[in-house]
């Protein structure tokens, strides 16, 4: 019922300026960066090399350390130096010349048909429209070229990797950690650490990860206690 400013995400291929992901969303921050991100990489694959700018999202640790466990290189752009995001720069024109000017006689304009037509103009218009530069449209580039590309693994495992790590001490009283201010239950064979490895999302802690500090792989996932629960509960007796 009320009109929101709306901010566009995209990823574009640098040696075939396709577009491999863009997408509208309500706020600008680690969270949607993430989302948009892994969109991306579910659609072309995992990248060699990734070039941003440096914006605060974009130095999150969620963001920097899931890259770099993918494999992918960072490569900001340098500080006033706008040249190097030029060909970003030109996708924002021809958004605001040619898609924008579509959508502008459309009343209501919601988030999801927003989304809906952006998606079918990146995929059926700027995708397969002759580049100026190139010569050829973005679609017959990728096409031609050489697949440098890795295969994406599977959603559960991206969602595994884009989280930041850090370490905890468990409190052996009762078997949790803090993060954040909340408090997580450790799985009962993992008892006698003093010190574990988590992985969480600053903006879900709804669940968080064990993760394994030889090789950063998870080993459990873990979650908030639930107070009510457990007294309810009987306990079992506990192993050597």
């Amino acid at each position: 019922g009320r009109y929101r400013a709306a901010k566009a995400f995209a990823v574009l291929d640098d040696h075939t300026r396709i577009v491999c992901h863009v997408q509208w969303y309500l706020a600008e921050d680690t969270e949607r960066l993430v989302h948009g991100f892994i969109q991306a990489l579910l659609k072309r694959g995992l990248p060699g090399e990734l070039m941003h700018d440096n914006g605060s999202a974009m130095k999150a640790a969620e963001i920097g350390q899931g890259v770099k466990r993918l494999g992918i290189q960072i490569e900001p752009t340098l500080e006033y130096s706008p040249y190097q995001n030029g060909k970003q720069e030109t996708f924002w024109e021809t958004v605001e010349g040619r898609l924008m000017a579509m959508l502008e006689r459309v009343e209501p304009l919601e988030l999801r048909s927003l989304n809906r037509s952006t998606l079918a103009w990146a995929e059926y218009d700027y995708n397969r429209a002759i580049h100026s530069e190139l010569g050829v449209t973005p679609l017959e580039r990728m096409l031609e070229g050489p697949d440098v590309s890795r295969r994406c693994p599977d959603l559960e495992v991206l969602r595994q990797r884009f989280v930041r790590i850090e370490g905890r001490t468990q409190r052996h009283g009762d078997g949790t950690i803090s993060i954040k201010g909340v408090r997580f239950e450790i799985p009962n064979r993992f008892r006698a650490f003093d010190q574990v490895r988590v992985g969480y999302r600053k903006w879900d802690l709804s669940m968080a990860y064990l993760i394994d500090e030889r090789n950063d792989e998870v080993i459990a996932r873990i979650y908030p206690v639930d107070k009510e629960r457990n007294a309810d509960c009987r306990r079992r007796t506990l192993e050597t």
